[in-house]
């Protein structure tokens, strides 16, 4: 009965995190655009995690329903942009936001060849880079901080 209720739990965690990307573009499709905000970052291997202005730099995605994004960085008094496309891609029954940079890649948080973000909750994205020892980046939409 334990591994049921485990296993329950986890499907439907499975479910909940794919539904959000897929509400997600839902919205994108029936609006213009959608901001996502830099919320929290946790140092490589999880240790320590900083929020607000506490974080190295403040950072936010624009996502346009064209499938295409902007991404802006401001660290040190100065502001960087980047810019590129995203589609949405399965992999391992798990779905992913995958970024494309046309400009800007020094932004890129990613040690592949391309940048994915992943649902963590139905408000949460989160990026992938903690995978090879960055920061993880979670983001959140500015009315669901």
């Amino acid at each position: 009965m334990r591994k049921l209720i485990i296993l329950l739990v986890f499907g439907l965690a499975s479910c909940s995190n794919e539904l959000s990307l897929i509400e997600m573009t839902k919205e994108l499709d029936a609006s213009s655009q959608q901001k996502w905000v830099l919320v929290k970052m946790t140092g490589g291997f999880g240790i320590g995690s900083t929020t607000g202005s506490a974080m190295q730099w403040q950072e936010y995605y624009i996502f346009n329903n064209d499938g295409t994004f902007s991404r802006y960085r401001q660290q040190d008094n100065a502001t960087k942009s980047a810019n590129g496309t995203f589609t949405t891609v399965t992999e391992s029954d798990q779905q992913f936001l995958e970024l494309t940079y046309s400009s800007g890649d020094e932004l890129k948080t990613s040690c592949y060849p391309k940048e994915r973000l992943h649902s963590v909750s139905a408000y949460r994205l989160q990026g992938t880079w903690g995978h090879c020892d960055g920061p993880t980046l979670e983001y959140a939409r500015p009315s669901d901080q």
